[in-house]
């Protein structure tokens, strides 16, 4: 709440002894300890509690109108908590959510079913529509790509994946694998930092406290996950005996023992992006102006043949899509520069972007000399015809030399007539900080549609007029000593 008289009104609704005291509560270790963060999670349980109160009334409405003992209700929620480490993240606290499904006694019988009962098998709310239509004794369509959980057509999964692309105006490209005991995670763009909060979440107090401490170098160990200014390009968790997902265990020495796990999650990963034809590996611009032209982002990978030729355009898409993924997944892997030169000339302007992205991340990553030799590498696709290939060369020639050519090829595309294409181009500026200052003026005369809310905070960053900060450099604060958490 950004104002305590809003909340005031709501917590006059709940009993005394829904009311709850910050100093009790214990904090999750990903979290500073702090009076402010304490005071933030007592609201959220106290808002649990008006969630309670307005469930019994609905509740009571059916029993008043005769239609509980024939009505099924599901309760769950979206998505995680609506905070840091929560929702937009591909973590247990961002992902999991409660589910509840009441079913009439008649209906129990008939699946036998029990009731109440507790289940830990994996779901996804993918599955709420196929489980509703069991339940329901409807055929469930074969296009419908979730699986009934409860019904007569129940389909155990072993696993279930999850995704993270852009969202809001922040850049993201992530993906996650959830199966009994492990969580693996895969980043794509390793440069995106743990403070990749969107505009909107300045306001939570437990944001203002995460950037405080790290300014002040006082962020607990549990938060390293937002200190730090790049991603590993694979993260594993041990779910069962680390539920915070505190630990990478393959970013640990002695990870062997963990290798096949991670070798099996790396390969079920793979194997669905490829039958799903995961559209994530194409930059949005690119995939929008390819849907336009392909009927629907699906059919981008999915050709619409007919006859003896169905076949061969399937082969040449999946063909197609598993070079774009080699390049884009060595992306966030250690290559040098010169790994991905022939990719840099490849007739397919994604596996270009990707191989501009890759030469530019190895220079920064390793080093001055690497720099120099990616800028080589980058000049020649700022002239690409391709302005989506042209923005990530620009943007990575610019963090590896001083010269004004890639800001000059951004200061072009700023004023694209695609929308899509004019928002990338803004991460990239936004993403240079200091070094893209000379385009602020640029920036600040572009005129947005309505429709462009993102690209307008991204606008009000870069000139300087957001709470959001803009550009955190967290080279210079990663790797502090940070207090302990009071709970670990």
């Amino acid at each position: 709440f950004r104002s305590p008289s809003e909340w005031k009104k709501l917590q006059k609704q709940l009993p005394k002894k829904a009311l709850r005291d910050p100093e009790t509560l214990a904090v999750p270790a990903y979290y500073p300890d702090t009076l402010a963060v304490r005071a933030d999670l007592a609201h959220r349980m106290e808002l649990a509690s008006l969630l309670d109160i307005e469930c019994a009334r609905i509740l009571s409405e059916l029993t008043e109108d005769g239609l509980r003992d024939n009505t099924i209700i599901f309760f769950w929620g979206d998505h995680g908590e609506g905070l840091p480490h929560g929702k937009r993240s591909l973590t247990e606290h961002g992902l999991r959510v409660p589910l509840i499904v009441h079913l009439p006694k008649a209906i129990q019988k008939a699946i036998h079913s029990q009731s109440p009962e507790i289940n830990s098998r994996l779901v996804s709310l993918l599955d709420l529509g196929p489980t509703a239509l069991d339940l329901a004794g409807v055929p469930i369509p074969l296009w419908m790509e979730g699986k009934s959980f409860l019904g007569s057509h129940t389909i155990l999964q072993s696993e279930i994946i999850s995704a993270r692309d852009r969202m809001d105006e922040r850049e993201g490209f992530s993906r996650s694998v959830r199966t009994d005991r492990y969580r693996y995670v895969r980043h794509f763009l390793p440069w995106v930092s743990g403070d990749d909060l969107p505009n909107y979440a300045s306001g939570v107090a437990i944001t203002r406290e995460l950037r405080t401490c790290l300014r002040e170098g006082t962020l607990p160990a549990g938060a390293s996950w937002f200190s730090r200014s790049r991603r590993p390009p694979e993260e594993l968790f041990d779910i069962d005996n680390d539920p915070e997902e505190l630990n990478d265990v393959h970013a640990r020495r002695d990870h062997s023992s963990y290798a096949t796990a991670l070798s099996h999650h790396r390969a079920q990963l793979v194997s669905f992006m490829r039958s799903s034809r995961d559209t994530g590996i194409l930059p949005e611009a690119m995939l929008r102006r390819e849907a336009l032209l392909a009927g629907s982002e699906w059919g981008v990978f999915h050709p619409a043949t007919q006859g003896s030729s169905e076949n061969l355009a399937d082969r040449q898409a999946l063909a197609r899509y598993d070079e774009i993924l080699k390049v884009a997944m060595a992306v966030a892997e250690d290559h040098p520069p010169d790994y991905f030169a022939s990719e840099l000339k490849a007739t397919d302007p994604a596996v270009r972007y990707w191989a501009a992205c890759g030469v530019g991340w190895s220079g920064i990553r390793i080093g001055a000399d690497s720099q120099k030799a990616a800028a080589l590498f980058l000049e020649p696709l700022l002239i690409d015809s391709d302005a989506v290939v042209r923005i990530a060369a620009a943007r990575w020639f610019s963090s590896c030399t001083h010269t004004d050519q890639g800001l000059d090829v951004l200061l072009a595309i700023i004023g694209s007539d695609d929308p899509s294409t004019r928002m990338a181009a803004l991460i990239a500026v936004e993403s240079l900080g200091e070094r893209a200052a000379r385009l602020r003026p640029n920036v600040a005369s572009l005129s947005l549609s309505k429709n462009e809310e993102y690209s307008d905070r991204l606008k009000a960053r870069i000139t300087g007029k957001s709470e959001l900060p803009s550009h955190v450099n967290l080279d210079a604060t990663h790797g502090k000593n940070t207090k302990p958490n009071a709970q670990q």
